[in-house]
């Protein structure tokens, strides 16, 4: 631990303060770090969760449909191109997109996307609706084959494949994250930087 918090140096305020050089595993010191200790958790009443439901901030009732597919031909990096493309729109749209996507793992999306769809019908039932809450690509295997040279040399060949995880969530997608500008940043030194950054072209300034 003393090695850990020499490269690592704990943050000092009045709540923690410092009374040794080097800190062990079992120092006191440690319960009230934010990172290393272990805070209780917060208790939430019965009206406070009763609030929360009827401002819609709990999804305990919503139903989530999780589907993959393994050992993908393909790198990840391709096949996330696709995955990143669908994300946070409604199950429809994201079919739509994928009929008419000229991408080879687009065919491998759409094939995913319609058993979940069918999946959470069947679960739920026909009126409601989905959207794509998770959609990303994960590492598979790697081969590694021989690639022949001329003049009897020889190099190495990978072969690389892909795993596919997709999470449909029940409801309306969420609205679109607000594009970063000076005006909705919140210090001041920020704003400042940004505006040096994108000069304002004024007009008729000669």
């Amino acid at each position: 631990m003393a090695f850990l918090f020499r490269r690592f140096p704990l943050p000092l305020s009045r709540d923690f303060p410092l009374s040794r050089t080097f800190l062990t595993a079992g120092s006191p010191l440690l319960g009230k770090h934010p990172t290393f200790g272990n805070p209780k958790p917060k208790i939430v009443t019965e009206s406070e969760l009763e609030e929360l439901k009827s401002l819609g901030k709990l999804d305990e009732d919503k139903v989530s449909i999780f589907a993959s597919r393994r050992q993908i031909k393909g790198s990840p990096w391709k096949l996330n191109l696709v995955a990143k493309q669908i994300r946070r729109l409604p199950v429809d749209e994201a079919i739509r997109q994928m009929q008419f996507s000229p991408k080879r793992a687009s065919k491998t999306v759409l094939e995913v996307l319609s058993d979940a769809k069918q999946r959470g019908s069947s679960k739920v039932g026909g009126n409601s609706s989905f959207y794509v809450d998770e959609s990303y690509a994960g590492k598979g295997t790697y081969r590694k084959m021989i690639k022949y040279h001329g003049r009897g040399r020889r190099g190495i060949m990978h072969k690389y494949y892909s795993h596919y995880f997709l999470k449909l969530r029940e409801g309306l997608p969420p609205p679109p994250k607000t594009k970063r500008t000076p005006e909705n940043h919140k210090s001041r030194k920020t704003k400042d930087l940004w505006l040096r950054k994108t000069p304002v072209a004024v007009p008729n300034s000669l």
